[in-house]
């Protein structure tokens, strides 16, 4: 997602649970590159599939993510 504003608050969930980034011993990062931000996700397995969605303001995106085993 591109930002114009990089102090507006993102809430950052999987499924219908926010995602605790910092307290997450590094298996989930923010990165941003220029105003563009995304989620990062390490050492990818099973129970990481399912909806990602990034709220920001009243904007709203998702994703989904597959893993194949």
């Amino acid at each position: 997602m591109e930002l114009k504003d990089p102090n507006v608050k993102m809430t950052w969930m999987k499924g219908n649970e926010p995602l605790r980034i910092q307290y997450s011993l590094g298996k989930y990062d923010v990165k941003q590159m220029g105003t563009k931000y995304m989620l990062v996700i390490t050492n990818v397995n099973m129970n990481d599939a399912g909806i990602y969605s990034l709220s920001v303001g009243d904007k709203r995106m998702r994703a989904e993510l597959t893993v194949l085993g």
